[in-house]
């Protein structure tokens, strides 16, 4: 029987999977539109509330919502509609419809991330007055990149975390990104820890851990995330080195395109990407609006 109208999902099946990811491309194809889809994520959905929502009409799917939630404060919510269906109140719905399962969870803020290219989602945000948060570039260092040369500086030494370590790894990320030390942030940490597909290193000098980085170990691509030095041990080399050996370690693991998020005012860590290899393929585009 043909898939007609709209589908709540808690997990998604392989199909379905394959129908998001056609659809994600045709956008692409059609308006050049990047559509941010955490396929490691939407592979390993829990099961225990709805996150995704598709819309159908004679078994075609015409439009997608996701929500992604890191913690119980936000959850990021993004989606795509078949561009010859735009304009037809298909997202209108599905927003509508993620408003009230977030309500439903007591979650009370909205983030809406898109493509600055969209210029449908653009309106939609306007529509639903959302307030500009901040941006992002996504960038990217491809397999044919040259080779990474970084002087190892003696003391310095980077290994995979211990489960143990969570809550050492939950202080040191707090103070990186002046970020409330919370149950919600040691629960994220320890889930990377112990995550089959997700990889945390350290970053040690003289015994101290001092920094993270963190990545999705996926097939076509690894995605770097949660990088960070506590900030009396930045601007020494440390971030740099960690960095370069992240990406020797994937791509020993896995040929593979590497990327990673940062955001657009952090000049910093831009300069420090470009010199690893990174350039900027996208920019995201976040805004705010309260649930309900």
């Amino acid at each position: 029987m043909q898939k007609h109208g709209l589908v709540r999902k808690r997990t998604l099946a392989v199909e379905e999977l394959q129908e998001i990811a056609a659809l994600a491309a045709l956008c692409q194809e059609r308006e050049g539109i990047a559509v941010r889809l955490l396929w490691e994520m939407l592979r390993s959905r829990s099961g225990q509330v709805t996150n995704d929502f598709l819309y159908y009409e004679d078994g075609q799917l015409l439009g997608y919502l996701a929500l992604y939630s890191f913690n119980p404060r936000e959850a990021e919510l993004t989606g795509m509609v078949h561009p010859d269906r735009r304009r037809q109140g298909i997202f209108s719905l599905l927003f509508r419809l993620a408003n009230q399962e977030l309500r439903s969870r007591g979650v009370p803020r909205i983030l809406l991330f898109f493509d600055r290219n969209s210029l449908g989602a653009q309106g939609f945000a306007q529509a639903v007055k959302a307030r500009y948060h901040n941006s992002e570039y996504r960038m990217v260092r491809e397999l044919e990149s040259a080779p990474l040369r970084v002087e190892r500086q003696d003391g310095v030494r980077i290994r995979p975390a211990r489960a143990d370590e969570a809550p050492l790894l939950t202080h040191i990320t707090a103070r990186a990104f002046e970020m409330t030390e919370d149950r919600a942030l040691l629960a994220e940490t320890t889930r990377d820890i112990t995550s089959p597909r997700r990889v945390t290193l350290v970053t040690e000098v003289a015994g101290e851990v001092v920094g993270l980085i963190r990545y999705i170990d996926d097939e076509d691509e690894a995605f770097i995330y949660g990088f960070c030095m506590l900030p009396e041990h930045q601007g020494k080399g440390y971030g740099r080195q960690t960095l370069a050996w992240t990406v020797e370690h994937v791509l020993r693991r896995r040929p593979r395109r590497i990327a990673l998020e940062v955001d657009t005012t952090n000049e910093g860590a831009l300069a420090l990407y470009r010199s690893c290899g990174f350039e900027i393929t996208t920019t995201f585009d976040y805004y705010e609006v309260p649930v309900g």
